[in-house]
């Protein structure tokens, strides 16, 4: 394996690392979320700190959301790829 193929290898798995960063950030979240609610909504009676949390929970539910969005993408894709020239048509009626 020559310099070229590490450097192609290395910046794949640098890639792909970057492409699942929203689903880690939402995993990372949701933990901890579950772990401290009490202390992070148990008082929510300052309205700008409680507008601070809810605003960043919005933020990572909307990067996930995207992420989610970019995977479907990808599947149907892959999805018509494999089944373009294998799917008979459906008889119209």
């Amino acid at each position: 394996m020559n310099q070229r193929d590490i450097a192609t290898q290395e910046r794949a798995q640098k890639s792909r690392a970057r492409s699942e960063l929203p689903t880690l950030l939402g995993l990372v979240a949701t933990i901890i979320a579950m772990a401290f609610q009490d202390q992070l909504f148990g008082d929510l009676s300052n309205t700008p700190l409680a507008l601070v949390k809810f605003i960043g929970l919005f933020g990572i539910m909307m990067v996930c959301a995207f992420g989610v969005v970019r995977h479907a993408d990808a599947v149907a894709s892959c999805w018509a790829s494999l089944t373009a020239h294998s799917c008979p048509r459906s008889p119209s009626r």
